[in-house]
């Protein structure tokens, strides 16, 4: 039912986000970062040096497929059916890609308390920000 989603992977977000938001960007980009192989990136280097464009398909909507807290384990799973709520950071909120409940990023964890929450696996966003890490100078 979903196709793969497509992203402009040189384009640059320009809203500003809560505290505790940026400092999960940073944390999450720089994972994102040492994700990227350095076969894709020589690619997408020599794409843009004979000045041609690259997409990059990812089948993951949102920022992260799941937020976690490590202190106690919780995971930001849909109280209306089982899968896991999607970060999506540039929205602040989470979103249930299979039954469409939508709820707040939430500043601390439900289950401790802990403000250390970590979005765990990569969306297309992640990735776009980490792209944008990469090729500073051709985000538009």
């Amino acid at each position: 039912m979903l196709s793969p989603a497509v992203i402009r992977c040189l384009r640059c977000r320009a809203a500003s986000a809560p505290r505790h938001t940026n400092r999960l960007r940073r944390h999450a980009c720089r994972e994102a970062c040492r994700r990227l192989s350095e076969r894709l990136l020589a690619a997408v280097r020599e794409r843009l040096a004979a000045g041609e464009q690259s997409l990059i398909f990812i089948n993951r909507r949102g920022y992260a497929p799941v937020l976690m807290c490590h202190a106690c384990g919780w995971t930001s799973g849909c109280h209306r059916c089982s899968a896991q709520l999607v970060l999506h950071l540039s929205e602040r909120r989470l979103h249930c890609h299979h039954c469409g409940h939508v709820a707040p990023t939430p500043v601390a964890c439900p289950g401790c308390g802990n403000p250390d929450l970590a979005p765990v696996g990569q969306g297309t966003q992640r990735v776009e920000e980490a792209l944008t890490r990469h090729f500073p100078r051709r985000a538009s």
